[in-house]
């Protein structure tokens, strides 16, 4: 059984691939977009977002955000400043809560 599963639907329709190990896909416009990667660490999984130059290749993208879903389903989500890398804000949450916990 697959780890990830990485689906996208467009005007000719509905497309899924799967991974063991990670997944990596895009969604670009002609001046930007957004990338989102998955990988498995242990009993955890990380997806890290970043911007992304588009389909005119404007340029590198940053990371913006990761999101970690750990074994007991809780999930910390990390924003950063795309400017400096540096981390912005940490928020945590655990399987069922409604709201965000800081």
């Amino acid at each position: 059984m697959a780890r990830f599963r990485v689906t996208c639907k467009g005007n000719r329709g509905e497309a899924s691939r799967l991974g063991h190990t990670g997944c990596r896909t895009e969604a670009n416009a002609w001046g930007g977009g957004v990338e989102v990667e998955g990988c498995g660490f242990g009993d955890s999984e990380l997806f890290n977002v970043r911007c992304s130059g588009g389909s005119n290749g404007n340029g590198p993208g940053s990371r913006f955000a990761s999101v970690e879903v750990r074994k007991d389903g809780s999930h910390v989500l990390t924003t950063y400043d795309p400017r400096t890398g540096d981390v912005a804000t940490v928020f945590t949450w655990a399987r069922g809560d409604l709201g965000w916990s800081v």
